[in-house]
């Protein structure tokens, strides 16, 4: 079971894939060497983002439930702000989708994979426990809609 950056690592949204059948079923240990995070030191992302994780964590072998809180608990630490994706076969969704709607995560789409005619259901859960960006009172507040007469 896996928690990974989507796509250019940019956006916020992370995944988390390859759970276990059952909610109960057992997800092997995490250690470290085996995680082969190298960070680029200009941006503070792994270099190859789409085989990376943003958790760098070892874990014990654990319930994918336990994996999953773990994970959920780790991005309101330490990425505070996103989204989570998890997709689902036809064959997880009974025993997980009570579990991710308990954990706020919403069904958001299900499609039948051209690849293996699975029924595949996508599930969403949107965290933003940032603070409010600070503003500066003495600074006017741009408005794009207010034509100010210069071009």
């Amino acid at each position: 079971m896996y928690l990974s950056f989507h796509g250019g690592n940019c956006c916020g949204i992370k995944s988390i894939h390859r759970l276990p059948m059952y909610p109960d079923g057992f997800v092997p240990e995490r250690r470290l060497k085996y995680l082969d995070v190298f960070y680029d030191e200009r941006t503070q992302y792994p270099r190859n983002a789409a085989k990376q994780t943003p958790c760098d964590v070892e874990r014990p072998e654990e319930t994918g439930i336990q994996r999953l809180d773990f994970y959920l608990s780790w991005l309101a630490e330490n990425r505070p702000g996103g989204l989570v994706e998890i997709t689902l076969a036809e064959y997880q969704v009974v025993k997980w989708k009570p579990l991710l709607l308990e954990r706020g995560f919403a069904e958001v789409a299900s499609f039948t994979n051209s690849n293996s005619y699975t029924r595949v259901t996508v599930f969403h859960k949107v965290y933003d426990n940032l603070p409010p960006e600070p503003c500066d009172e003495d600074e006017d507040e741009f408005d794009p809609f207010i034509d100010d007469g210069e071009l």
